[in-house]
């Protein structure tokens, strides 16, 4: 017959985690090791805290940080919820991260606690609000 294929086809994070909850998703350095079900909860805490933030659709979040899940967490938490996300290379100078951070129009950063003093310097140059900055770590 047919058309009678019966198989399932998922497309998308959300889907994918819900149907393999406990498949690993992410290896990180020091061979961290998060779940899709780990990864979803915290992509949702993340989106969650966005809104609460007051961001809406099209706003943009400056992330700040080495190789990590939080890229990723990040990457799927502002598409979840429409906004856009610009990662920013942690080996930049403090005026440079200041031009992206203006440029973007970025209306939140997120830092790692390994890049703070440099983007301090560029927040100060700036004068990017303190209660839009928030540090990982």
């Amino acid at each position: 017959m047919q058309g009678s294929d019966t198989t399932k086809t998922v497309v998308g994070f959300f889907p994918f985690a819900a149907e393999q909850p406990e498949r690993l998703a992410l290896i990180e350095p020091g061979h961290r090791e998060t779940t899709y079900a780990e990864l979803r909860d915290r992509v949702n805490q993340l989106s969650h805290g966005l809104r609460e933030l007051g961001l809406v659709t099209g706003d943009v979040v400056a992330l700040i940080t080495r190789n990590s899940r939080t890229y990723f967490e990040l990457m799927l938490a502002t598409g979840q919820i429409g906004l856009y996300l610009t990662p920013i290379n942690y080996h930049l100078a403090a005026s440079e991260i200041a031009y992206i951070v203006t440029n973007s129009e970025a209306r939140v950063v997120i830092v790692d606690t390994q890049v703070l003093p440099t983007s301090t310097r560029a927040f100060k140059e700036i004068d990017f609000p303190a209660d839009r900055r928030f540090v990982l770590g």
